[in-house]
């Protein structure tokens, strides 16, 4: 190989790398070169996601005992599967998974069915340092639930809706593996004439864009499909009266938008009902307009079989009533936490200990929660219901005399 060939052939491969990030960096609009470093400086209670207190929040616990425990195991499965060493952040705070493992691990003789509530959240209270999430008038709290649809494993005149599974040539690269490009979440597209480019949206997928993407199974309803994806996952019944669990597998990387608040903005929907119940009434009442309002939110989710029950983000089964979403690029993944949201009409104030077990789309910034109901109906209509602003707190272990807290 002469001089001439080497000299274009490394002209080339920079030409590449540079192409590489340009084009990495506008398929994420959260995603930017990094600049060159600054010192760095005390951090303030605007600059992090979370605040310590002094003393800690008025513990009550409104929950089944019995699935706080539950939750609690399957954190603990989630650090199983981490270095020991992993550090956790409590806004300016750091706390390694080895820590909080153990702390997770001793509540679990005092949930016992005869322990007192006294008792526990005492030591609570005793063990852990709490932090407020900094939010000037509240988080707000939302709920989802596991949602049954019914379905067909082949198409026919009725049920001719996919339910995709992951498509073959969606691409996922984490950001820790693109040098001079700082984004804190996946980026996502495909390969075409040997680019990175977006993926497909909600539209294009819908309509007659050549996606790998196998099919699971179909239903006849668009609309609970797309709840469906909203979820991240449900059950689909067949006609024999089986049943399968599909959990979530990927999203096509496009940002969530909700069509709840486009009808809000548009006057279709007045201030406080936009529930998943009125968004399917009006979607009922106008099917015309249906695909053109569906496909305003470009993000598409594609599931797979499961043979266990749902998962979060963390790979292991969220728990009703005891399981929430938060952003996950904020938020301590697998730790305690503590929330109260004030009750509305008949319905009592909701305080109870939960695990920060899952993430979601539109569950961005310090204050969003989404507290996960369970399946069914009733879970359903639970989770409808919850949309207001409440508190939420998170518990580190206080460490032992002589450790030390990383600031």
């Amino acid at each position: 190989m002469d001089d001439f060939e080497v000299s274009m052939r490394r002209a080339n491969s920079r030409r590449r790398a540079i192409s590489a990030v340009v084009l990495i960096t506008a398929l994420t609009a959260s995603c930017t070169v990094r600049p060159p470093p600054t010192p760095t400086t005390p951090a303030t209670p605007g600059d992090v996601p979370l605040i310590a207190l002094e003393q800690p929040p008025a513990l009550t616990d409104d929950g089944n005992r019995a699935a706080l425990k539950l939750a609690i195991e399957r954190s603990l499965a989630y650090y199983d599967r981490r270095s020991v060493d992993e550090i956790l952040r409590f806004g300016p705070d750091e706390i390694t998974v080895g820590s909080m493992r153990t702390s997770l691990a001793a509540l679990l003789p005092l949930l016992a069915p005869d322990a007192t509530d006294g008792e526990w959240l005492t030591a609570l209270e005793d063990r852990f340092t709490f932090y407020r999430a900094p939010t000037t008038d509240g988080a707000l709290f939302t709920g989802y639930y596991v949602p049954t649809i019914e379905a067909r494993l082949s198409s026919d005149d009725e049920f001719r809706y996919p339910i995709h599974g992951r498509p073959r040539d969606l691409v996922t690269l984490a950001p820790a593996l693109v040098e001079n490009v700082a984004c804190r979440r996946d980026i996502v597209g495909r390969v075409e004439g040997g680019r990175l480019v977006p993926y497909y949206t909600r539209a294009e997928i819908e309509g007659s864009n050549p996606a790998q993407a196998p099919i699971i199974a179909w239903t006849r309803d668009p609309v609970d499909l797309f709840f469906l994806q909203i979820q991240g996952s449900g059950t689909i019944e067949l006609p024999d009266g089986s049943r399968k669990t599909v959990g979530y597998a990927a999203t096509n990387g496009h940002p969530y938008v909700s069509i709840g608040r486009l009808l809000l903005q548009r006057g279709e929907l007045a201030p406080g009902q936009a529930s998943q119940a009125n968004i399917r009434a009006w979607v009922a009442e106008d099917p015309d307009t249906r695909s053109a309002l569906l496909h305003e939110n470009p993000r598409y989710v594609f599931f797979r079989l499961l043979d266990r029950p749902p998962e979060g983000s963390l790979g292991v089964a969220v728990t009703g009533g005891r399981s929430i979403a938060t952003d996950e690029t904020l938020y301590p993944a697998g730790a305690l936490a503590f929330i109260r949201l004030p009750g509305k009409g008949d319905a009592p104030d909701l305080a109870r200990l939960v695990l920060n077990q899952d993430a979601g789309g539109a569950i961005r910034g310090r204050g969003r929660v989404d507290l996960f109901f369970g399946a069914g109906d009733a879970a359903g209509i639970a989770a409808g219901r919850i949309k207001t602003r409440g508190e939420l707190y998170f518990l580190a272990p206080r460490l032992e005399a002589g450790d030390e807290r990383t600031r």
